[in-house]
């Protein structure tokens, strides 16, 4: 092969492998962003049922275990988000939560959740 055949396609294959690189590296940019956007979803759906919830229960003056139990399942994997771990709104509702008094009779509660 004569050299500038080979200098030629050097300069191909070399073009074309920066560019996969660069695809590559753009695709996982995009996939990160969408990934950070559903995470911020995903934390907002839950600040709101975490308020409503402990509003919810507030207001009725008492909470059942199963009930506790949801909210602090929830809280403990909203906290989980170093974002969203020092929420006052939110941790100020569940504490609230913890100080009602239990309730044991399932039966006068609607599970509407």
């Amino acid at each position: 092969m004569s050299e500038t055949v080979k200098i030629i396609l050097t300069f191909l294959f070399s073009s074309a492998f920066v560019g996969f690189i660069q695809f590559l590296i753009q695709r996982r940019d995009n996939r990160k962003d969408v990934v950070d956007a559903n995470t911020e979803l995903l934390l907002g759906l839950t600040r709101d049922k975490l308020i409503f919830l402990t509003d919810k229960y507030i207001e009725r003056g008492s909470i059942t275990l199963d009930e506790l139990s949801v909210v602090e399942q929830i809280y403990k994997a909203y906290t989980c988000n170093s974002k969203s771990s020092d929420d006052i709104r939110v941790k100020a509702g569940v504490e609230k939560c913890r100080g009602l008094k239990i309730d044991n009779d399932l039966n006068n509660h609607q599970y509407s959740r």
